[in-house]
């Protein structure tokens, strides 16, 4: 059977808008996020079981417009505030039957976003996305292509200091390196590093990362 189970399957969860990952827009302006499920091991439809993409924004630089996105039959959306500002766009599919059949480059949905900031540059982040085999125990290997909207190339760096001495944030250049700020002072405590999430996983280096966009770092 064509659409038989494979267990070398692989994806990319792709974000795009106008057919660009990178996108200059205005404050006001509406744009259509299109979230592609592309087949990357092959060209042939296949059987699926589940699916899950977390698209993660900042709602203080874009909103999602209500009632205006259209999915695959049988996806659903959820769009949930995160700790720590951002929201989370989820889009997922379960199939309790025998699955159905996709495209090797699927539409899987889209979504319609209101530029409410006058300056600065945001990233569309697809997190906690996978696609399961048919019994939910593992999931194929998979790589994203997230959606950059830049308005203007000052961006903002926010500094949590997590009860430290709070910081100013700081306006630095889309694309350039960050300059480590003075370390906040919290009574019996030392400063063992800056992040970018807010469950403290992701390390920012700043001799080789980047700023790619508005954004929090935490102590």
């Amino acid at each position: 059977c064509a659409l038989a189970e494979s267990p070398a399957r692989s994806y990319t969860f792709d974000l795009s808008a106008n057919g660009q990952h990178e996108l200059h827009v205005q404050k006001g302006d509406i744009i259509t996020v299109v979230f592609t499920l592309m087949r990357t091991d092959a060209a042939s439809a296949y059987t699926m079981y589940a699916m899950q993409d977390e698209i993660r924004y900042d709602d203080a630089f874009v909103r999602i417009i209500e009632d205006a996105s259209i999915v695959t039959s049988e996806v659903r959306t959820k769009d949930l505030p995160l700790v720590g500002g951002e929201r989370a766009f989820y889009m997922n599919y379960v199939s309790f039957a025998d699955g159905v059949e996709w495209k090797a480059n699927q539409l899987v949905g889209t979504f319609q976003m209101e530029i409410l900031a006058d300056a600065g540059v945001t990233r569309l982040r697809n997190e906690n996305y996978k696609v399961s085999v048919r019994d939910g125990s593992e999931s194929y290997p998979a790589t994203a292509d997230d959606l950059t909207l830049i308005v203007s190339d000052e961006c903002t760096v926010r500094f949590e200091t997590n009860g430290g001495t709070p910081l100013e944030s700081v306006i630095t250049r889309y694309g350039d390196r960050l300059q480590r700020p003075k370390d906040p002072v919290k009574a019996g405590w030392h400063i063992a590093g800056w992040y970018r999430d807010i469950d403290l996983v992701q390390e920012w280096d700043f001799e080789k990362d980047i700023v790619e966009s508005n954004m929090t770092l935490y102590a």
